[in-house]
């Protein structure tokens, strides 16, 4: 997994991040680009001053001309590159009024390679509706110019709010701690080596929509603990019975568990709850229905997953 602990951007080693053979809509100058902005973040969670401000956005802006002019670039690059200098000069002039104005996803560098296991990324294009073949892997959608348009995980619950706030939403939780476990996303599809889910138990009914009884929460996170997504599980769960479409395994998209046998079957419905997408998946057997696992994933969480699934 990629880490960047430079204390600021002048350690950056400009050749390591500018390959000779770059050219216009080649897909890795826009992996160097990403690279260079996560660890011009990773640099500003540590800065307290203004005068330390002033010095690393004046090295990044430096950085950015030199990546930009070393090859000649596509329209979204362009693009890019120009919305990143603006930025800039945001964050160096409020930053420290507002660190959260500025608040981006921490992915790895090679999030998208993900694709683990192919019948489970297959589960994971039905239940989206997403084919293989159909991005194109330049235009990554962490550069996109809406990627941090208003989104929300649960209604009053922004894309990227810091898990202990998000945590402020739940009045009967237990388990909730400063100190808190986690286990790495492994499920194909989801950002590789980059989201991680905490468990929490409590009642959860209200949240998790008109499907039963839910005692268990797991809420996604990226590497700072920041919250992408969120899961809600029941044992008793109920009203489920216009849920028809099947045709999968996965029936648990966080913990990537698959049913264990052939007698056991999986449904799912996916929808839109206020521009946030909802997947309900059911798992049940001969003998009745077992578990239901409703999944939130805000806008940008879709398309980065979308994005994967679809290169290949």
């Amino acid at each position: 997994m990629h880490r960047f602990h430079f204390p600021c951007l002048a350690a950056i080693c400009l050749s390591a991040v500018l390959p000779s053979s770059l050219h216009a809509g080649d897909p890795v100058l826009a992996s160097r680009f990403f690279e260079i902005t996560q660890t011009f973040d990773n640099a500003l969670r540590s800065k307290k001053s203004q005068a330390e401000l002033d010095l690393l956005c004046r090295q990044y802006r430096e950085r950015l001309g030199k990546m930009e002019s070393a090859a000649p670039l596509s329209p979204f690059m362009t693009a890019a590159f120009t919305r990143e200098v603006r930025r800039v000069d945001e964050v160096n002039a409020e930053y420290l009024k507002d660190a959260s104005r500025f608040a981006r996803i921490r992915l790895v560098a090679n999030w998208q390679d993900s694709i683990t296991h192919k019948e489970a990324a297959q589960d994971f294009r039905t239940v989206l509706g997403v084919s293989p073949g159909s991005v194109d892997p330049e235009k990554r959608p962490e550069l996109e110019a809406d990627f941090y348009k208003t989104s929300h995980i649960l209604p009053g619950q922004p894309f990227l709010v810091p898990l202990e706030k998000f945590m402020t939403s739940f009045s009967s939780v237990d388990g909730f701690k400063n100190v808190k476990a986690r286990i790495l996303v492994g499920m194909p599809g989801m950002p590789a080596k980059s989201f991680y889910y905490h468990s929490f138990d409590g009642d959860f009914s209200s949240h998790a929509g008109p499907f039963g009884v839910f005692k268990r929460m797991y809420v996604v996170t990226d590497e700072w603990d920041q919250v992408v997504a969120v899961q809600f599980t029941s044992e008793s769960p109920k009203g489920v019975e216009q849920i028809k479409a099947g045709g999968i395994g996965i029936f648990n998209f966080v913990q990537f568990r698959r049913k264990g046998s052939s007698t056991a079957w999986v449904r799912f419905k996916t929808d839109l709850q206020s521009g946030t997408t909802r997947i309900a998946t059911l798992m049940g057997d001969g003998s009745g229905l077992k578990e239901v696992n409703v999944l939130y994933l805000p806008a940008p969480v879709r398309s980065l997953i979308e994005h994967a699934l679809g290169g290949g």
